[in-house]
């Protein structure tokens, strides 16, 4: 059997949600930090993704609901 290979998104995806899924971080504060100390192109390449993930979550969501009717 073949192993799948994880491209560098996937990678920096599992980054990113092993450090936000920890239930004590306070996401605000990250935001309120991450719109003080980081370059304004950090701040715009984080509301890419999330307006991706957005989209993608809806998309899904949208063919489960066709499926169910």
């Amino acid at each position: 059997m073949r192993r799948r290979i994880t491209t560098d998104e996937e990678k920096v995806v599992n980054v990113i949600a092993k450090l936000i899924g920890h239930l004590s971080i306070d996401l605000d504060r990250i935001g309120e930090h991450l719109a003080r100390s980081a370059p304004t192109v950090i701040y715009n390449r984080f509301m890419i993704i999330a307006e991706a993930a957005k989209a993608e979550k809806e998309k899904r969501h949208d063919r489960t609901n066709s499926i169910h009717e």
